[in-house]
């Protein structure tokens, strides 16, 4: 597992943070940045389970509107993503946590969420509104720290306002380098 995690930390997924829980060897927490389609600017926390005889499971937080997301336990089938014969590593896990928000076509075999999904088929408008309301609440809730997962946001303060500055200030963008703007 720690190579596993080692090969993820290493090339991971964009706008995908997975971190090992100090607590026990056998769970990671992550967190999705979603960047475009129905369900941009969400940002979703999940963790990942590893069972030694039934591989891992991807859990989301139960609000999210998603066909691969069970609504009452927030977990995702993931088998569906990856052929038979693949064995599932950590990084196709952290991968799969992404990809479910910008899927355009959800097989049957992986839906969790049966509500969602009719939506998704026939109401397309209305799965689109509670795909906001599901990023809408993953904002309410980004600095929450309630929640299981171990990654933690806190509030902007002054200080970020200032360090954002003195970044942009010393950068040279056309050349990529940095250097003082005095």
């Amino acid at each position: 597992m720690y190579l596993e995690y080692k090969a993820l930390s290493s090339n991971p997924p964009s706008g995908v943070i997975v971190l090992p829980r100090l607590d026990t060897l056998f769970r990671f927490d992550g967190v999705v940045f979603v960047r475009k389609g129905m369900f941009e600017g969400g940002v979703f926390r999940f963790s990942i389970h590893c069972d030694h005889n039934h591989g891992y499971s991807l859990r989301f937080e139960k609000y999210i509107t998603n066909p691969l997301i069970c609504p009452t336990t927030g977990r995702v089938f993931i088998q569906f993503l990856y052929p038979d014969d693949e064995i599932i590593s950590l990084s196709h896990v952290a991968i799969a946590a992404k990809k479910i928000f910008y899927l355009q076509n959800f097989p049957e075999e992986g839906v969790k969420n049966e509500e969602a999904y009719l939506l998704y088929r026939n109401e397309i408008e209305e799965y689109q509104m509670r795909a906001q309301t599901s990023v809408n609440q993953s904002m309410l809730k980004i600095f929450d720290g309630k929640e299981e997962n171990s990654i933690h946001f806190s509030e902007p303060s002054p200080i970020h306002g200032i360090i954002k500055e003195r970044i942009i200030e010393f950068s040279d963008t056309e050349s990529g380098t940095v250097e003082h703007k005095s």
